[in-house]
């Protein structure tokens, strides 16, 4: 698992022709696997005014990236002068953002002070990030059930036990019918991997889950000295009847 990386310099020359505020998105989306903090830079050169007004911004998105939160502003509202500016931001922790979250993404908002002309600047953004984490598994899967019995389906193979402390899914469930429902669960195996242990539930108060787009966020799992776990998907139904769904989802793991 990386513990963490940046984003690389980039640098675009933004044109702020209202007091409103407008978004420039300066990176892509980059998954929340176990991303807490983060640590920017924002440089500002040529800026044809010193009423130019930059601040870096952040959108996470729950499940899918085309349909993201709302971005929220970090740090401070940051001005040229003679043309020129640079910010760092410290340290920030965003993991009450990223944690019932599957991607974030960053960018500066900029306009121009009320009252004043519109305004320019090339402005140059990047992000450190820690991130111990790493998605391990994905995919899409067909539920069918006919009976209320649990059946178990793995999403993920098997992973060292000593690289897990929490785990997240982040899923969208589809052409769901009946009364099929749906939780996180894993087993593990002390020594070998042909004799695991049986599943159980990953504690999460708001499962079981049906239909739409789920993100359990980061859940908490105790492995004590085993050395290998594998996370899965128990389903069945919660009264007599048949039910179906399909499930596309992505798993994540973290260390502390």
């Amino acid at each position: 698992m990386p513990c963490g990386s940046t984003t690389g310099s980039v640098s675009k020359r933004l044109n702020a022709i209202s007091p409103a505020p407008s978004i420039e998105w300066m990176t892509g989306w980059l998954s929340c696997a176990g991303l807490d903090f983060i640590s920017a830079v924002i440089n500002g050169r040529a800026c044809t005014s010193n009423h130019l007004e930059i601040q870096l911004v952040q959108q996470v998105a729950k499940v899918r990236t085309d349909n993201p939160e709302q971005s929220v502003a970090k740090g401070s509202v940051q001005t040229p002068s003679s043309g020129v500016f640079s910010y760092p931001t410290g340290v920030l922790d965003i993991s009450a953002d990223t944690d019932e979250a599957a991607f974030v993404r960053w960018g500066v908002i900029y306009k121009y002070a009320g009252g004043q002309s519109p305004a320019s600047g090339d402005i140059e953004l990047n992000v450190a990030y820690t991130r111990c984490g790493e998605v391990v598994g994905a995919g899409t899967w067909q539920l069918d059930s006919t009976t209320t019995a649990v059946q178990y389906v793995p999403i993920a193979g098997w992973l060292p036990a000593l690289l897990v402390d929490k785990v997240k899914l982040a899923a969208i469930v589809t052409n769901l019918s009946g009364n099929l429902q749906w939780r996180l669960v894993y087993r593990t195996a002390a020594t070998s991997t042909s004799v695991p242990g049986s599943w159980t539930d990953v504690t999460d108060g708001y499962a079981p889950y049906t239909s739409g787009e789920v993100n359990t966020g980061d859940l908490a799992v105790s492995l004590g000295t085993v050395m290998w776990v594998q996370f899965g998907i128990a389903y069945n139904l919660s009264s007599a009847g048949t039910g179906q769904a399909s499930i596309a989802a992505a798993l994540s793991t973290r260390r502390s």
